[in-house]
């Protein structure tokens, strides 16, 4: 399944994107194909993507336009279940998995004032779907703090009942 949200989301400014779901696959270099977990789209120069990358060993955020990105430090086993958010602030992107800080990338680019399309589970050109399984998704329009996202974090857990320890 996929979702698309309305053209007129916001991106410009301050935000974090949020995504709880069950992993339903293990995203290593083994996988031969992309898939997009969750995309703030714009054009294909402004955009902040969730995805695994090809052949890349794990699970990546990437910024357009800023050109800034990392993988997170792990692949997720088959059945796990992940809390992850993203800030986007004054050009940096800083990942959290669980509560915890997985990567920090600065010198990005500011995104421009245009209205914005969420995908979810999919690629802004229909293709490159997810096989996970979405529980929650959103953008926040403000960058939360660590503190923040470690009680959101917790609180989202609580709320679907997730097994895991988180920080």
């Amino acid at each position: 399944d996929a979702a698309i949200s309305a053209s007129g989301m916001d991106i410009s400014g301050a935000l974090t994107l949020v995504w709880v779901g069950k992993m339903k696959a293990v995203y290593d270099a083994t996988t031969s194909h992309w898939a997009v977990i969750f995309k703030a789209f714009i054009d294909a120069s402004n955009y902040i993507v969730f995805r695994q990358e090809g052949t890349l060993p794990a699970v990546s955020l990437y910024v357009a336009g800023g050109g800034i990105g990392f993988a997170f430090p792990s692949s997720p086993a088959i059945d796990d279940y992940w809390v992850v958010l993203a800030t986007y602030a004054g050009g940096t992107l800083t990942a959290y998995l669980n509560g915890s800080v997985v990567g920090t990338a600065g010198s990005g680019g500011v995104m421009p004032a245009t209205a914005a399309t969420l995908y979810l589970g999919r690629d802004s050109g229909a293709q490159y779907y997810d096989i996970s399984k979405p529980l929650f998704a959103a953008l926040i329009g403000s960058a939360l703090t660590a503190a923040q996202v470690k009680t959101y974090s917790r609180y989202l857990r609580d709320k679907f009942n997730l097994p895991g320890v988180f920080a």
